[in-house]
């Protein structure tokens, strides 16, 4: 029987592994990162009897991994069709309403203060990475830790803010 936790320590151990798959699968490391943070977030929103059924963790993340590569394919095609066929059309893609634009600005004002909640450290590396696209391993030099701390301040924020979310009805 695998907990979330066990799951989520092997995610965070088999991070570096799977991301050099993903690169290389996907030709782009930036496309292996994003699916390994959308996978982080899928895992963490497993039922408990998904859980439970569990044998092989690192062969049901490498599965999870590749289905999700295969999804994220799907969406970028799909999404560039549709746009192309808007822009064909002569419509502006990127019309929002004053009402969405106040809305995104309202919940953008949030996340930020959400994010202000972490713990200095953790919060330096989770801005480090997601903001300045800092690598694991640049992080781990400029804060003078090991990669292995960084991915645990990474995991950890991922979390915290998915929590978060869910209070705030995000999810």
């Amino acid at each position: 029987m695998t907990t979330r936790f066990k799951l989520l320590a092997d995610f965070q151990h088999y991070w570096p592994e799977m991301a050099a798959y993903l690169t290389k699968s996907t030709g782009a490391r930036e496309d292996a990162e994003d699916i390994l943070q959308e996978l982080s977030l899928r895992l963490m929103k497993l039922a408990p009897s998904h859980l439970a059924s569990i044998d092989e963790t690192r062969a049901y993340l490498y599965r999870s991994a590749n289905n999700m590569k295969i999804d994220y394919y799907r969406k970028t095609v799909t999404r560039t069709k549709g746009l192309s066929e808007l822009q064909a059309a002569g419509i502006d893609s990127r019309s929002y309403t004053t009402h969405e634009v106040v809305e995104n600005r309202e919940m953008l004002e949030k996340l930020f203060e959400i994010v202000n909640e972490l713990p200095l450290r953790c919060k330096q590396v989770f801005l480090l990475y997601r903001l300045r696209n800092l690598s694991q391993k640049d992080i781990a030099k400029d804060l003078g830790v090991s990669v292995n701390m960084v991915e645990k301040h990474i995991m950890k924020a991922h979390l915290y803010l998915h929590e978060r979310m869910n209070e705030e009805n995000w999810l």
